[in-house]
């Protein structure tokens, strides 16, 4: 088995895509404000950096549980990695787990833990991505706002392995 992303587009109205944007915004200050603290105190665990952070950022940003913990897990990698190390994390993505992500195949939708609450969003797919996502229960995706203001959902999903030969595409529906 292998792990492919389906990168799915999403169906918005405009509350629905300022609810998103500030949910990414959100996101960001409270990676920047963990990525800050860990600079200050040379702490670049999530475990510590969790003891420090977690309701600060939760009451600075309005952001879950989850989110909160997602947010230092992501500034925690980027304070491990010695080139990104004073770099700030941008306003583009935000990780999700099984607790604050769900996927509808019935529908074809996702239901998203956001800063107004869990909000359920239409995906724009074609017949491919379908038999990609069919028979599938994702537990994470990457909520992902492009440089041109589109909003993607990217799911990682488990597809057979493709035949050597190339004569056999299991991806193929």
């Amino acid at each position: 088995m292998q792990i492919i992303i389906v990168k799915c587009k999403m169906i918005l109205n405009k509350q629905q895509f300022q609810i998103l944007d500030e949910t990414l915004k959100a996101f960001a200050e409270g990676c920047n404000f963990v990525l800050k603290i860990g600079r200050e105190n040379n702490i670049s665990t999530s475990f510590n950096l969790n003891k420090l952070c977690y309701k600060q950022i939760r009451e600075l940003f309005g952001l879950s549980a989850n989110l909160a913990v997602r947010a230092i897990v992501r500034a925690t990698s980027v304070h491990q990695v010695e080139k990104r190390k004073n770099s700030k994390v941008s306003p583009t993505s935000v990780d999700y787990d099984a607790r604050i992500f769900s996927f509808y195949p019935q529908d074809y939708t996702v239901g998203l833990t956001t800063l107004q609450g869990r909000i359920r969003f239409a995906l724009n797919i074609s017949d491919y991505q379908k038999h990609l996502l069919n028979n599938q229960a994702p537990t994470s995706a990457v909520l992902h706002k492009s440089r041109r203001g589109k909003f993607f959902i990217n799911i990682p999903v488990k597809v057979p392995d493709v035949a050597p030969n190339g004569t056999e595409s299991a991806l193929l529906p």
